[in-house]
């Protein structure tokens, strides 16, 4: 098992532990910092260890598919800790955020099938670092530019103060 790996069954044991010694029937104290903390956590956290597996594989293969699949990961994971976080401050900031984030990340998924399909699968040896950092940065750069527009209003309401929008044809 890798540091990563070992440091992440560590992290979950210790949670576990928490829950078990504070599992006490009666009245529950939960902090305002206790969604945040657990969503970072467990959401954000996992995307990212396995966007560093991922991020490691790409560059030992050069497998193109490895490097989709991580940034998939790491965007569904960085829109979901967005989402979580942007409840505090409307039902359609965090609704917009985590729906577009899990579209893009659907969508990523979508193109390395494809990429699957049609026989693209490596990437040369050469500028394999800089390939992954960039895609890295991109999948922060959409999720960032997604957050900063639901936050100005200038994308499309999916929930309001009576519920969700309705599609009509």
């Amino acid at each position: 098992m890798t540091k990563l790996g070992l440091a992440f069954v560590v992290v979950i044991a210790f949670v576990i532990v928490l829950l078990i010694t504070f599992s006490i029937k009666g009245p529950i104290f939960e902090p305002p910092y206790l969604g945040f903390l657990l969503q970072s956590i467990f959401v954000l956290g996992s995307s990212i260890a396995i966007a560093l597996v991922s991020a490691r594989a790409y560059l030992n293969s050069g497998s193109l598919n490895v490097l989709l699949l991580g940034s998939a990961i790491l965007i569904s994971g960085l829109a979901s800790t967005t989402a979580g976080w942007a409840v505090a401050l409307s039902a359609n900031e965090s609704a917009t955020i985590g729906n577009i984030g899990v579209f893009v990340s659907s969508f990523t998924i979508l193109v390395s099938a494809i990429f699957t399909l049609s026989g693209i699968g490596s990437n040369g040896s050469g500028n394999r670092k800089s390939t992954l950092i960039t895609t890295y940065i991109i999948s922060l750069l959409v999720i960032l530019t997604v957050a900063l527009l639901a936050d100005f209003d200038l994308t499309p309401i999916f929930a309001t103060q009576i519920g969700p929008t309705l599609i009509t044809l």
